[in-house]
């Protein structure tokens, strides 16, 4: 199918929009809170979306972390990190968010570019158990990056890998960090989730193949 598409690729965050990694996420917070006796809560967790390790065991830890060196945090976020990939075995194919398997195979065969634009260190893990690694052709995680979202470094670099520029790549992300990220590198914003209500949204998603609308419209629009 030849069409003129409004973007010629499209990045994805995954916990939260490819599978809903983010309530392992949550899980393992709540155990490793609940050992140190930290203070937590779900809204507390919705702030945290879509940033590094780092910067998220530092919004735990408060005033504590102030007081510990930098090995003692290194050593709690690898502690924190051991829960999630226990619960990490439990992920199968079936785990991914519903729809998504069908719209990436439908935006493919439509000639969009795929790429993985996530904050989180376990992205090959994750997207590897799920069995989505053969659609995307650039896959950034936070392994690659030295600033995690808000900076919009991920983006940028996956943008740099499909040989485009901003303009040409749309973001879909669903935390706040993300869309500020997207936003900041120049970057359209389709948000799903929390961060569809960010003002600056170009397009909001219920659903994950809401995609397949949004290049659906664009494509009678040329006709």
């Amino acid at each position: 199918m030849n069409i003129m598409l409004p973007y010629k690729a499209i990045i994805f965050d995954m916990d939260g929009v490819l599978c809903r990694t983010d309530r392992l996420h949550y899980a393992s917070w709540v155990r490793f809170t609940d050992k140190y006796r930290l203070p937590f809560s779900e809204a507390f967790y919705e702030t945290m979306l879509g940033r590094g390790r780092e910067a998220s065991m530092d919004m735990v830890l408060g005033e504590w972390g102030k007081t510990l060196s930098a090995e003692q945090k290194d050593a709690l976020i690898l502690e924190k990190n051991e829960i999630f990939l226990s619960l990490l075995r439990e992920l199968t194919p079936d785990s991914a968010a519903p729809g998504v398997r069908e719209t990436l195979t439908a935006l493919r065969q439509s000639g969009v570019r795929l790429a993985l634009g996530s904050s989180s260190k376990n992205a090959p893990a994750v997207i590897r158990q799920i069995g989505l690694v053969d659609f995307f052709e650039v896959r950034v995680d936070g392994t690659m990056i030295s600033n995690a979202k808000p900076a919009p470094d991920i983006f940028l670099a996956a943008a740099r890998g499909l040989g485009l520029s901003p303009s040409e790549c749309l973001v879909v992300d669903d935390a706040a960090a993300g869309a500020e990220a997207a936003c900041r590198g120049g970057f359209d914003l389709a948000g799903i989730g929390p961060s569809a209500k960010d003002p600056r949204c170009r397009c909001r998603l219920n659903t994950f193949s809401d995609l397949l609308t949004i290049f659906d419209e664009a494509a009678h629009a040329v006709d």
